[in-house]
Parts: C-alpha cells; sequence; structure tokens
C-alpha cells in the first residue's frame, strides 16, 4: 500500500473538515427551515379544519328573542358536529357556558373567555402537555353577536411531529453529510493523485528537456576553456552555445503559456480579422518552404471572448502545419459559423504532409510528447494550443485528411454581439 505524502495529507486535512463543516451547516438549516415549514403548514390545518367544524356547530345553535335556544335536539347535532377528537363549548354573551363537549372546560380556555372578540379569532390556550388550539365564532344575528361557539383540540402533537421531524432530518444530514464527505474525500484524493502525478511528470519532462542544452552548454563551454583555440573554434562555440541559448529561451516561452494559459485577462473582440492575416504573419516561414497559406474565413463577425487566445492556439498549429508540410504544397485555413450550432466557431487547419501516426492521434495534445526522440522540438505546441482553447471553452481535435495531411478542427463558443 503506497502511503499519502504529508502535504498531502495536510491539504486533505485542510479541506475536508471546511467541507464537512460547510455541508452540515447547510443541511441543518435546511433541517430547521423544513421543520418551520412543517410546523407552521400542520398548524395552518388545524386552524382549517377548526374553522370549518365551529361554523357547523354554530349553525344549529338558533336565536329566539335576543337570547340562545338550545335544546335537546340541538345538543345532540352540536355534538355530532364536533365529531370525536375535537370538543367544543356555546358561550352566550354574558360569557357563560351553555352547554360543553367536555365537562370541565379547561380552565386555561375559561380564562379566556372574557376576552373573546366579537370576530373569528385563533388562540393558544394552556402550557406543555395541556396546551390547546382554539377557534372562536361569533353567532350572529343581524350584525348582532349572541354568543360564541369555541371549537378547539390538544396541539401537543404537533411538537411530538416537530421533534420526530427534527430528529429525522438530523440524522439524515449527518448521513448525507458524512457520505458526502466520504465521497469529496474519494473524489479529491483522486485529484491530487493526478494533479501530482501530472506535476512530477511535468516537472521530470521538463527537466529533462532544460537538461539537454544545458549539458551542450556546459559541454561548448569547458571545450572553449580546455585550451587556447582559435577565432574559428571560438566562434564555432559561441554559435552552439547561441542555438542552445535560443532553445531553453524557447522551451521556458513555451512553459510560461501554458502556466498561464488560464490566467489571460479576457477581452471580447472579432477574430475574424486576425485569422485573415494569418498568411501574413506566416508569409516569411512559407516562403522558405515554398508553401502556400490560403485562408477562407466567413463573413460577418465572429465575437469570442478571448479571440487572443484563440489566435495564438491557431498561430501554434500553423506553426506546425508549416513546419510538416511538404515544399509547394498548401495550407488550408478556414473558419466559419457550426451549421448545427449558431454560436459555435469553427477553425479547420489542414496541411498536405504526411498526417499524424495512429499514436500521434492519441498522444500529441500532451505535454512534452514527440513521435520520436529524434523528432524536433519540445512537443508543446499542440499542448499549448490545448490549454488555451480549454481555457475559453474550446476544444481541439486531431485527424488525419481524407486527401492526405494532417487536420486540426477547433471549436470555440461565440458570444451574442
Amino acid at each position: 500500500m503506497t502511503t499519502m505524502p504529508p502535504h498531502r495529507w495536510a491539504l486533505i486535512l485542510r479541506v475536508l473538515p471546511i467541507t464537512a463543516g460547510i455541508m452540515l451547516a447547510s443541511l441543518v438549516a435546511f433541517a430547521l427551515i423544513a421543520v418551520v415549514y412543517v410546523d407552521h403548514t400542520t398548524r395552518a390545518a388545524l386552524d382549517d379544519r377548526l374553522h370549518v367544524i365551529a361554523q357547523a356547530a354554530a349553525s344549529v345553535v338558533d336565536v329566539h328573542h335576543g337570547r340562545l335556544s338550545i335544546d335537546a335536539a340541538d345538543r345532540t347535532e352540536f355534538l355530532a358536529a364536533l365529531g370525536a377528537h375535537v370538543d367544543g363549548m356555546v358561550v352566550d354573551a354574558h360569557r357563560r357556558i351553555r352547554v360543553s363537549s367536555r365537562t370541565p372546560v379547561p380552565p386555561a380556555l375559561v380564562a379566556r373567555l372574557v376576552t373573546l372578540p366579537a370576530q373569528r379569532s385563533f388562540g393558544e390556550a394552556g402550557h406543555g402537555d395541556d396546551r390547546l388550539r382554539y377557534v372562536s365564532l361569533p353567532i350572529l344575528q343581524r350584525g348582532v353577536a349572541y354568543g360564541f361557539v369555541v371549537v378547539w383540540n390538544g396541539d401537543d402533537w404537533i411538537d411530538e411531529l416537530d421533534r420526530d421531524a427534527l430528529v429525522a432530518f438530523g440524522l439524515v444530514s449527518f448521513l448525507v453529510a458524512g457520505l458526502a464527505t466520504f465521497l469529496v474525500y474519494r473524489a479529491g484524493s483522486s485529484a491530487l493523485d493526478d494533479a501530482y502525478s501530472r506535476q512530477r511528470r511535468f516537472t521530470a519532462d521538463a527537466s529533462h528537456e532544460l537538461r539537454a542544452p544545458l549539458a551542450v552548454l556546459r559541454a561548448e563551454a569547458e571545450l572553449a576553456l580546455r585550451r587556447d583555440r582559435d577565432s574559428q573554434a571560438y566562434r564555432a562555440a559561441l554559435a552552439s552555445i547561441m542555438t542552445e541559448a535560443d532553445r531553453i529561451e524557447d522551451l521556458i516561452v513555451d512553459l510560461l503559456a501554458l502556466a498561464r494559459a488560464e490566467e489571460r485577462r479576457r477581452i471580447p473582440g472579432d477574430v475574424a480579422p486576425e485569422l485573415r492575416r494569418l498568411s501574413e504573419r506566416f508569409g516569411a516561414l512559407a516562403s522558405v518552404k515554398s508553401v502556400r497559406i490560403q485562408t477562407a474565413i466567413d463573413d460577418g463577425t465572429m465575437m469570442l471572448s478571448d479571440p487572443e487566445s484563440v489566435i495564438r492556439a491557431v498561430s501554434a498549429i500553423m506553426h506546425n502545419a508549416l513546419k510538416y508540410a511538404p515544399e509547394g504544397s498548401v495550407v488550408n485555413c478556414s473558419a466559419h459559423h457550426d451549421a448545427h450550432a449558431a454560436k459555435v466557431l469553427i477553425i479547420t487547419i489542414t496541411d498536405a504532409g504526411v498526417g499524424f501516426s495512429p499514436d500521434a492521434l492519441k498522444h500529441a495534445t500532451e505535454r512534452f510528447w514527440r513521435d520520436s526522440p529524434s523528432q524536433a522540438g519540445a512537443g508543446l505546441g499542440l499542448a499549448i494550443a490545448t490549454e488555451l482553447l480549454r481555457s475559453v471553452g474550446g476544444t481541439l481535435t486531431l485527424s488525419n485528411a481524407e486527401t492526405g495531411g494532417a487536420n486540426v478542427r477547433i471549436s470555440v463558443p461565440l458570444i451574442s454581439t
């Protein structure tokens, strides 16, 4: 079993508690909000139920000669309207109880009779397990209140429901937070493994690429200093040193481009004019090999979030295409709107060279990858293009043209003008 590096442990121990804490706090907050909502909804449903029952109970009470009239039949209908699980009473205008489903009436509710308003009202009375929820409904005739119907029911069961829901939500929150933390740990560990692996591979590859020119520099300097030489020998040594220094400089520029690919300041703009000027920018390089650059750019604005990054990517690909294009051939660069997605720009660069090998189609966009050790360059051109395009949401696809040669397809999202 591989031992985890201390720096990775330190990073995980810093990140996991924060992640778990934020997730748990969010879930607990959600649980509290859910319980409050359930409590409010349940109490509102109880009030609605009590109100409906109070209306049914009030409808059986008659008023004769300015007084409530309740006979045995009215009492029976009143109790039937209440049902088996709800209690109620009829109170006259002098706040005296005329009929009740329970004897005695809860003292906490009796104390509220003197304060009942001449309109529908809801309230609570009592404490703890004796707490109840009630609704008071006036018995009106011609706008005058001759008494009240009061209907009530205990609401301690709502508190029990709240407690049960809170416990259930709390347990689920801890379980979800624990599971999510474990998954974050697994995903984070895998991501860290990949990141450290890429970092080690990148460092090793960069060290290897730098070691060769530095070794040449040292060897040339040692040979030149070992004994006196004529000016021609010194000039040859200095020329070799300059060549290797240029190679190191190019490699450092490429490495910086990779490191800064995602840190560029994006300034939206039209990419079409720069694409049309590619033949001018690469004119000298094309002339050396008698290669012609042919462009076909759609008319109309092609606004990108970061056209400079796209042009740099296209330039890196164009440089590769010119390097491998045979003398007298044509390198084609086209840009058009995707027929299937109006907000996508497709750029295609095709040369007439030998094309990509099967291995190159799989690995050519990887940093420092080369088809063979003898291949010129550091193997960073397509890697830089890929990183630059990825930073603006674009993609790069390699293929071989049907007529021979390499074909590179770029897809980048356009923005609204």
